[in-house]
């Protein structure tokens, strides 16, 4: 049983995996209290991807193709993301619908020169809000027809 919880809590830090899976897990099984350690790993690994990213300027490649595509919307899109760019990464990361998780939100968000405090709150308040959809799942309510078995 511990191999299996380890396994689950290993998931977390698995990119499109990460914390959901194994909060619905978690939850169904009534082991509610492993949750915000899921968290932690999701956001832990999170992390050393974005320390990755800064390590082999990825994101500054990334930065010169889009000058290249953009031109002078550049400017624009700039001076819009340095106001709302951690509101706005905290909403994509957030947002079950978005499709985007807490690695390629912080990798957009580094791409756009996001640092500091502040773009790592945002990264773990949006991991949290993500795991909502999961957490009523596990109780059982039919969320875009995913429930819980009832088997655990």
């Amino acid at each position: 049983m511990e191999t299996l919880i380890l396994t689950i809590l290993l998931l977390s830090m698995v990119p499109a995996i990460e914390a959901r899976v194994p909060t619905i897990y978690f939850v169904c099984s009534g082991q509610w209290l492993l949750i915000p350690l899921a968290v932690l790993l999701n956001f832990f690994g999170t992390v050393v991807f974005v320390s990755v990213i800064d390590r082999t300027s990825i994101s500054a490649r990334v930065n010169r193709f889009m000058e290249k595509k953009t031109g002078s919307k550049r400017q624009k899109i700039k001076k819009w993301f340095d106001k709302y760019g951690n509101a706005a990464m905290f909403m994509v990361i957030g947002l079950p619908s978005t499709g985007v998780g807490s690695y390629s939100g912080a990798f957009l968000g580094r791409v756009l020169g996001l640092k500091g405090r502040i773009f790592y709150a945002s990264i773990l308040l949006g991991i949290i809000v993500s795991l909502i959809p999961a957490v009523l799942i596990g109780l059982g309510i039919n969320v875009l027809g995913v429930t819980c078995p009832k088997t655990f």
